[in-house]
């Protein structure tokens, strides 16, 4: 609608530009809606990346953005706060766990792509903010998430448990 594109970040004035990586079934209809809309030269789709290069394209990457419904920690999340990207994310259990809103990223309540649209004109403008959030988010991954560490924890209390 009129009131949809004028509150969009094309109708705000913001410059942006769109890597959408990964495959699912809603490809096709976000093809269509961005050729529809005129976001051709903004928007596009990567497809499957290796790991090197999704860490490539993370690492020159100012915004993450997580539009999920529903999700347990989310492995493209911490992927994205591991190489310094700034998260803005819906406000579910599974992102509430790593991501503190206006401290080290911004959330949204799920559904709301006005509320989405804001966050990123905020993400954009407030450079301070994502220079903090990088600062917090590296350490906090690398305290919290690393998954050899966090394992080799787990297994040494089994061990103490199993007495051995």
């Amino acid at each position: 609608s009129e009131m949809c594109i004028r509150d969009s970040l094309k109708g705000r004035g913001v410059d942006f530009r769109i890597e959408i990586a990964g495959r699912g079934g809603a490809r096709g209809k976000l093809e269509k809606f961005r050729n529809e809309n005129g976001l051709t030269d903004r928007v596009r789709f990567t497809g499957e990346l290796s790991q090197p290069e999704l860490a490539s394209l993370l690492r020159c990457s100012d915004v993450y953005v997580s539009a999920s419904l529903s999700d347990s920690t989310s492995v493209s999340l911490l992927e994205a706060m591991a190489c310094g990207v700034f998260p803005v994310v819906t406000d579910i259990a599974g992102n509430r766990q790593w991501v503190e809103n206006r401290r080290n990223g911004l959330t949204f309540p799920a559904g709301d792509f006005y509320r989405l649209a804001e966050c990123l004109a905020q993400a954009g403008e407030n450079r301070d903010l994502r220079l903090k959030a990088r600062e917090t988010n590296v350490e906090l991954i690398r305290r919290k998430a690393f998954w050899e560490d966090n394992m080799r924890r787990v297994e040494e209390k089994f061990l103490e448990l199993a007495g051995v």
